[in-house]
């Protein structure tokens, strides 16, 4: 198991001396079985998103920051031993053996994610969407399905916005980062797309574009 907590509880949970709960449990980062022989090592990426996780009371855990959470991993043995919350026999439980433990703070993502306008291609031709010849500018006639490529090797691609004279006209939040641009459209405008990571962290890139759509 992998366990996310909270090293000092923003939550409001305080303790019977009224003093906020230290490493809260809030959810799993991972909860399964795994295989580890003796000398292994093993390694998974997770991407834990607090807005996807309720606190069982209407909320989510949105609100955490990078530098009040320590990620806790467990690795027990398969075989379970009868356990009780209440010594000697009362609350009884399926209890099993930690063979090995890690925790860690992670650190604060603050590098931006890369962003680029793939498609239309800068000082290309484009007629009803297909890539003509190079003519010195980005030229549309007719529909075009605008294509951006994003990476972020920290937290990874949020969202990617499209916008056209800074007016937001789609948000995508899987891959591919594509938006048809098929709205009836005449001369010089901006295509403009904003990458977000999972931090928050934004990039930009955009195209001077001259349209020609009915």
């Amino acid at each position: 198991k992998v366990y996310v907590t909270e090293i000092s509880s923003a939550r409001g949970w305080l303790d019977t001396g009224d003093h906020p709960y230290t490493f809260a449990f809030l959810d799993y980062a991972l909860n399964g079985d795994v295989q580890v022989g003796p000398k292994e090592t093993w390694q998974e990426t997770v991407i834990w998103n607090g807005n996807e996780h309720t606190d069982g009371h209407g909320g989510t855990f949105g609100n955490i920051t990078a530098d009040n959470i320590m990620i806790i991993a467990a690795l027990s043995n398969a075989e379970w031993h009868q356990g009780y919350a209440v010594p000697p026999r009362e609350q009884p439980f399926d209890a099993y053996y930690v063979d090995d433990t890690a925790a860690a703070i992670p650190g604060m993502d603050t590098s931006p994610p890369q962003v680029t306008v793939e498609i239309p291609k800068e000082g290309y031709l484009y007629l009803m969407g297909k890539e003509i010849v190079p003519v010195g500018a980005t030229v549309l006639i007719g529909a075009i399905t605008a294509r951006a490529d994003a990476n972020d090797a920290e937290t990874g691609i949020g969202v990617v916005e499209f916008y056209v004279d800074d007016t937001l006209q789609s948000t995508v939040s899987s891959y591919p980062y594509e938006w048809l641009w098929d709205a009836p459209a005449f001369f010089k405008h901006t295509l403009k797309v904003v990458a977000k990571d999972f931090a928050g962290n934004t990039a930009s890139d955009e195209r001077e574009i001259w349209i020609f759509n009915i």
